[in-house]
């Protein structure tokens, strides 16, 4: 990157991890079954929460040349607001309570997110009810969750925050597969061409049909949903009267341990079809747009070491590659 775009990020997010009440309980690092069931020793009741705090500093440099000379450098500011060049932020601060009832046949998840972040920030108010979901276990290997909670897709979206390797996402990740929602294509020159609510979070209301089955050392799972294509907002109407539809598959050659951070070899499918309506031209006439997203994934976890790749296709977009190396992993977690 450019001298005058590098971010000189002094990233404390020393996602403080506070366990606001206690630590969540160790199950297996199948996200599926992590967010959307509970272990048979899990409590009726189970609060907690985290918090992070971040730091950033760039060096403030301005556009250097062009029509827009002088003007400060989107790149240079920090997100989400943009306004400044330098930044203490609180980026996350999350609760959450979750249980299992009636036996076990009843699990639930209610979270709320507030901080300097694209849900938070984005429409009103500061606070966002993101994850508000109930999972029946009637029928066996066929769970069925119905409520807001995160899509089943890629790997990087559907890992917690407070979970990840790295603070920063890529960019897959947060530009194609996390949806920003727009009412219109930006072409009148009026139009400030903002977000007209919060991010998806990698999240939509609806309903899902899951589970996971053991076959020696491996795990396989699967997910099919359908969801109303809104986000991680009580409402928009960006969507068509055709609901989205998701597939998910993962298979998992498990090595050992447990825990969130379990070792083992995973490899990943998955598919997100739907449809948007934005206003587009001078005239601003209301189209629908397909509006598609899959991709193939693996992760590979062993003592200290783990490395992920992901490819992804979108529309009208070029495929693209994540890959992530990173060297000796945190040991501990507090939650998600």
């Amino acid at each position: 990157m450019a001298r005058h775009s590098r971010s000189i990020r002094v990233g404390i997010r020393v996602l403080c991890s506070i366990a606001l009440l206690y630590v969540l309980p160790a199950s297996a690092a199948n996200w599926l079954l992590i967010q959307g069931t509970e272990p048979a020793t899990a409590p009726a009741y189970h609060p907690f929460g985290f918090m992070g705090i971040e730091y950033q500093r760039t060096g403030d440099s301005q556009i250097a040349a062009g029509p827009f000379k002088g003007q400060p450098l989107v790149l240079n500011r920090i997100g989400p607001r943009l306004e400044n060049a330098s930044e203490l932020q609180f980026s996350h601060a999350r609760l959450k309570l979750r249980g299992r009832l009636f036996d076990g046949k009843l699990n639930y998840l209610v979270s709320a997110l507030a901080g300097d972040n694209g849900i938070s920030r984005n429409g009103t108010p500061d606070v966002k009810l993101t994850d508000l979901s109930f999972t029946f276990n009637p029928i066996p290997h066929a769970r069925v969750r119905i409520g807001r909670f995160k899509q089943p897709g890629s790997e990087e979206g559907l890992q917690p925050a407070v979970l990840r390797d790295y603070i920063r996402l890529t960019g897959i990740s947060r530009q194609i597969i996390n949806e920003r929602f727009f009412d219109s294509d930006g072409t009148p020159k009026n139009d400030a061409n903002v977000f007209d609510g919060p991010l998806s979070g990698w999240r939509d209301t609806g309903i899902q049909i899951f589970d996971a089955f053991k076959a020696g050392a491996w795990e396989h799972t699967y997910a099919l949903m359908v969801g109303t294509g809104t986000g991680s907002a009580i409402y928009n109407d960006f969507g068509s009267s055709r609901p989205d539809g998701y597939l998910f598959w993962s298979s998992e050659r498990i090595f050992g341990s447990k825990g969130a951070f379990r070792d083992g070899l995973k490899l990943t499918g998955w598919y997100q079809d739907g449809e948007r309506e934005l206003r587009t031209s001078t005239e601003q006439k209301t189209k629908t747009f397909d509006r598609k997203r899959y991709g193939l994934g693996t992760v590979f976890r062993r003592s200290p070491w783990r490395i992920a790749a992901e490819w992804v296709k979108a529309d009208v977009w070029s495929s693209m590659v994540r890959m992530v190396v990173p060297f000796p992993a945190p040991s501990a977690t507090m939650g998600m």
